[in-house]
C-alpha cells in the first residue's frame, strides 16, 4: 500500500493518470488540500464516506465559497485514526 504522501495527485489531468512526474524525475509533494470526489479517490473510499465523516466531525473540511475542501493533513490523520482490521484466526 502507497502512503498518501508518497505522491502527487492531479485530479482530471488524463495524459498522467492521475500521477506527476515522468521517468526519473518524480514529484513526491501532496497537495496542499482535496475536493471531496478527489480526497475518496485518494483514501480508497466512497465519496458518501468522505461526506458523512464530515457530516459527524470525524473529518475536518473547510469552505472556500462554495467549495469543501479537504487538507492534505486532515485527510491523513483521518485515515491514521481509523481502526485496525482484525486477525482472522486460521
Amino acid at each position: 500500500m502507497i502512503p498518501i504522501g508518497s505522491f502527487r495527485f492531479i485530479p482530471n489531468s488524463g495524459a498522467h493518470s492521475g500521477v506527476e512526474g515522468s521517468g526519473d524525475t518524480f514529484n513526491a509533494r501532496p497537495p496542499l488540500s482535496y475536493g471531496p470526489n478527489d480526497a475518496a479517490r485518494v483514501a480508497s473510499v466512497g465519496r458518501s464516506t468522505i461526506f458523512e465523516e464530515i457530516k459527524v466531525g470525524r473529518l475536518k473540511a473547510r469552505k472556500a465559497g462554495r467549495r469543501t475542501l479537504i487538507l492534505h493533513e486532515d485527510l491523513a490523520a483521518w485515515l491514521a485514526s481509523l481502526p485496525y482490521r482484525a486477525s482472522i484466526a486460521a
